[in-house]
């Protein structure tokens, strides 16, 4: 029987099994914020930031098989555990295709000599995937830095960077190759900071990202501004103002004279330009 007490737990100190972490599929996962940890006593373990509702509960009954038992945790860092166990395993597999491929396993950055020939490797597929799941978490940034025994990527979302993944070494200069490619940058210059631009589609929608490279020590640091380009708001409600606020901006942006401060996370500034379309 479900009941809706709900321990809560750090779900930093829980040690998760990973077979049974992927019994709830990706997509439920996220739509829920819930993620299952381990089993214990013939029942399994899930995470939640709050109580679930009935049809939830059957239908990850249905899923796992076992009586459940939920536990509720922060919300941010479930996401953190569903970034870990599910977005990595298809990049995962392109790294591993990387590794495997005789033609680039033992290329490293200073004898690329056709990088062109590589338009259609795992390489490809690598930086595509890091940059839709960029996307897929309305990233406003993405940081590639090389250190000195591994490759650290972490994303910025909602003004809070976390960090994603980390990637060996010895495939960072094709990935590090393939963007500057996408960013039309020079692919041989490696001792001086570039910029580049790179116009991107995903699905319907239409995205401009900023790239920057900057020479470290352990090799190019790389970042990644993303510009939501399709993202359209006709009219102050699109905004998501609750209506007493939205009628207070609207008395405030009336006024002949006056200050109004407006604070929010990194890259949230184009807001200011479409409350100006909105209103005038």
């Amino acid at each position: 029987m479900f009941s809706t007490e709900m321990k809560e737990v750090n779900i930093d100190e829980i040690l998760l099994e990973p077979d049974i972490v992927k019994r709830i599929p990706e997509e439920i996962a996220r739509d829920n914020c819930v993620i299952a940890l381990k089993r214990a006593d013939e029942q399994i373990i899930i995470a939640a930031d709050k109580t679930p509702d009935i049809n939830l509960v059957e239908e990850l009954k249905f899923i796992l098989g076992v009586e459940l038992r939920f536990v509720k945790a922060d919300r941010r860092k479930i996401y953190d555990l569903i970034n870990t166990y599910y977005c990595r395993e298809n990049l995962h597999h392109a790294l591993k295709d990387i590794k495997m491929n005789k033609n680039t396993s033992q290329m490293t950055g200073e004898n690329i000599s056709d990088i062109h020939k590589f338009q259609s490797s795992p390489v490809v597929k690598a930086a595509n995937y890091i940059i839709n799941k960029a996307i897929d978490e309305r990233a406003s940034d993405l940081h590639i830095e090389p250190f000195q025994k591994s490759v650290t990527i972490r994303m910025r979302v909602d003004g809070i960077i976390y960090e994603y993944i980390k990637i060996p070494r010895n495939i960072y200069p094709l990935l590090c190759t393939r963007i500057k490619i996408m960013a039309q940058m020079d692919i041989a210059e490696k001792r001086l900071p570039q910029d580049g631009k790179i116009k991107y589609t995903k699905g319907n929608f239409n995205y401009d990202i900023r790239v920057s490279t900057l020479p470290t020590i352990y090799g190019e640091k790389v970042v990644l501004r993303i510009l939501y380009r399709d993202t359209e708001i006709k009219n102050l409600n699109m905004l998501g103002f609750l209506k007493e606020d939205e009628t207070k901006i609207k008395n405030m942006l009336n006024r002949s004279s006056g200050l109004i401060l407006v604070t929010g996370p990194t890259a949230r500034g184009t807001k200011l330009r479409h409350i100006g379309q909105a209103i005038f």
